[in-house]
């Protein structure tokens, strides 16, 4: 991943950002202790594959449940070499969330959406349960969720070249939720 326009950053950059939503904000499936979500992180973490706070990052697939992650790392690896690496153009910024309180950068790219739909489509095959599908599909709207400090700015051109599947485990408040690295895959030069 290339950003254009960006400082170069160090792991402590990052370490008073905080992202998850409010306990209340998140719905839940009771059945599953574990959630997964496809992303492309743009920065880097404390910890390179652990983490609680997200860096700057853009939702592929918003967060699901699935019975064995082996099947959904499959279908990571088997996007990522029928997809090409691509760029994106960040837009404007704007505000999201059910209260419109979020601020966020808008994403322009239509390769995003395109992976998105196929992540989507071979995740429902195998199963996968989605905790928020109101915002997959037709309603996916690709963005950056600004954080303080953030080197992205709206008219940077990033190079999209890599996937990850991120798995979160709860802790009893639900505030705060452990991010591993579960799968790292690159997309086609």
């Amino acid at each position: 991943m290339s950003v254009s326009k960006a400082k170069q950053l160090s792991f402590n950059d990052f370490d008073h950002l905080s992202g998850d939503l409010l306990a209340d904000e998140i719905p839940t499936i009771d059945k599953y202790e574990r959630e997964y979500i496809i992303a492309i992180l743009l920065g880097p973490t404390k910890e390179p594959d652990r983490f609680i706070g997200w860096p700057p990052h853009m939702t592929v697939v918003p967060w699901f449940c699935i019975d064995n992650v082996d099947e959904a790392i499959a279908v990571l690896q088997k996007v990522s070499v029928i997809s090409r690496a691509f760029k994106i153009n960040i837009a404007k910024p704007d505000l999201f969330g059910p209260r419109h309180t979020v601020p966020v950068l808008r994403v322009n790219a239509i390769e995003l959406e395109q992976v998105h739909n196929i992540l989507l489509g071979e995740l429902e095959n195998i199963g996968a349960e989605f905790v928020a599908p109101q915002y997959m599909g037709p309603n996916f709207n690709p963005h950056i969720t600004i954080k303080q400090n953030m080197p992205i700015q709206s008219g940077n051109v990033i190079e999209i070249n890599k996937l990850w599947l991120i798995e979160a485990t709860s802790y009893e408040d639900r505030r705060t939720r452990l991010k591993k690295v579960i799968a790292e895959v690159e997309l086609q030069s």
